[in-house]
C-alpha cells in the first residue's frame, strides 16, 4: 500500500496548482498519482484513502477561498474612514446667527 503521507503530499501539491475543478474527477487524480509514483494500480484501501484526501483538500480550498473573500470584504470596509456626519461620537457645534 502506498504511504498515505505520500498521497497527502501529492494531493496538496496537485491542488496548489489550482487545477480546473470543473473537469477534474477522482479517476483523473488517481491516474496522475499513479503516473507520479510510477505504479500501475492502487488496491481498494489505497483508492479510498486517495479519494478521502482529495475530498479533504477540496474542502480546505473552499475554506481558504471563503477566508480570502471575507478578508477582501473586511478590507473594503476598513478603507473608508468615517465621515464627520456618520461618526456618532463626534459632537456637532452649530452657530446661532440670530442671537444678539
Amino acid at each position: 500500500m502506498a504511504r498515505e503521507s505520500e498521497m497527502q503530499e501529492f494531493t496538496r501539491s496537485f491542488f496548489r496548482g489550482r487545477p480546473d475543478l470543473s473537469t477534474l474527477t477522482h479517476s483523473i487524480v488517481r491516474r496522475r498519482f499513479l503516473a507520479h509514483t510510477g505504479r500501475g494500480h492502487l488496491d481498494p484501501k489505497e483508492k479510498q484513502a486517495l479519494k478521502r484526501l482529495v475530498e479533504e483538500e477540496l474542502l480546505r480550498m473552499q475554506v481558504d477561498e471563503a477566508s480570502v473573500k471575507e478578508g477582501l470584504h473586511l478590507a473594503k470596509k476598513a478603507k473608508r474612514p468615517p465621515t464627520p456626519r456618520s461618526d456618532p461620537q463626534r459632537k456637532r457645534f452649530g452657530l446661532n446667527l440670530e442671537s444678539g
